[in-house]
């Protein structure tokens, strides 16, 4: 592996330095620095590969999608935080075996902080900016992601010392009242009961103590609007989705798709009125666009098939590797299934801190997999 990687990497160099594209007027500049790009590129994919082909095969698929069907602004940027975030994950993975314990508790520290700070503003003693109109959004910009903060910080609070701050936790998905939070936080801990519980007698209770939860929620916080909101947006990108189905219509560019479909269908800002959720919508037409609510559904339409694919594989990849060790995994398996949850619900992974709490759950799962599989073959 190690050969093969180093002949990627003196092909990639080679590319790099000697190839140029076809450029107006002889201007070489530019074309040398997307040829520096995509062979840098290539050699991460090269090693990313080492740790986990299927983050690897991400990461190719989205250097395809940043330049097809067109290379701009937006495709750039999302394809620069792409990098950054594998990058974060292989240093993880590579170096932080004996991290585990650290990266947990650190969770745990961040959670707590971003709570003071919601109970801070729960009694409107504000220390850090005026945020979304007054609402309740802790050390985040808006509710979905305070709520999705709390959601992905959870799972490191089921652990001896540590779960008794858990209460606190579930008091800030209570207060940032995001549904999205509070329905993966729901989900994972559904999941993380039936495989930690060994006497099943008292799933019932704890079942219907989570359900209790939920349903009090729904009973003090209005979720139909929030969904109404989310299948508005998803029914739009239903029909953009069949346009772009093999390939995507590219990384970060769903915003321009789907002012593409306000313009070619000629709607006025009365129609767009009508049919579209205000909140989708700038305070002047043309340039709003819709928010689609679902990094999963997102992704999946600006980088075609092939996320999906890479997706299916990646989970069925790690069902395998965890069956029967889902004990002792618990805690990673709940991080994963809360972040698809809120993944398919919310702006997830567009969120930087949120995004950087998921790259190292994935790095998490990653080291705990392999160290579980060292401990059964010795």
């Amino acid at each position: 592996m190690k050969k093969s990687l180093l002949g990627l990497v003196v092909c990639s160099l080679i590319l790099m330095i000697v190839y140029r594209f076809p450029v107006v007027r002889g201007n070489m500049r530019y074309s040398m620095e997307i040829i520096y790009r995509i062979a840098i590129a290539v050699i991460l994919v090269g090693v990313t590969w080492q740790f986990n082909r299927y983050m690897a095969a991400f990461l190719g698929l989205a250097l395809f999608s940043q330049f097809y069907p067109v290379l701009g602004h937006a495709s750039a940027r999302a394809f620069y935080n792409v990098v950054c975030g594998v990058v974060l994950y292989v240093i993880l993975v590579q170096y932080g075996k004996d991290w585990s314990v650290h990266l947990l508790n650190m969770l745990c520290v961040v959670a707590l902080l971003h709570t003071f700070f919601i109970i801070l503003q729960v009694v409107e003693i504000r220390l850090l900016w005026q945020n979304s109109g007054g609402t309740i959004t802790g050390i985040m910009e808006n509710q979905n992601s305070s709520a999705a903060l709390a959601a992905l910080c959870l799972p490191a609070f089921l652990r001896r010392k540590w779960h008794w701050f858990s209460i606190l936790i579930l008091f800030a998905l209570f207060a940032s009242k995001s549904s999205g939070g509070m329905i993966a936080a729901l989900i994972g801990l559904s999941f993380y009961t039936t495989v930690i519980v060994k006497d099943k007698r008292y799933l019932f209770p704890i079942g219907m103590g989570i359900v209790i939860i939920g349903a009090i929620f729904v009973i003090f916080f209005d979720m139909y609007q929030s969904f109404d909101i989310r299948l508005s947006a998803w029914s739009k990108a239903i029909e953009l989705y069949p346009q772009h189905w093999l390939t995507g219509c590219g990384l970060g560019r769903w915003k321009n798709e789907f002012a593409a479909l306000v313009f070619a269908n000629h709607l006025s800002p009365e129609v767009i009125a009508k049919n579209f959720h205000p909140v989708f919508m700038a305070d002047t037409f043309p340039q709003g666009f819709i928010r689609l609510h679902s990094s999963l559904f997102q992704t999946l339409i600006e980088m075609g098939i092939g996320f999906a694919v890479i997706l299916g594989g990646y989970l069925l990849n790690i069902g395998k590797r965890s069956w029967g060790n889902l004990a002792q995994l618990a805690i990673p398996l709940t991080a994963l299934i809360i972040i698809l949850a809120n993944g398919s619900i919310n702006f997830l992974i567009r969120i930087a801190p949120n995004a950087t709490i998921v790259i190292i759950w994935l790095a998490i799962m990653e080291i705990e997999l392999c160290r579980v599989a060292k401990l059964r073959d010795t």
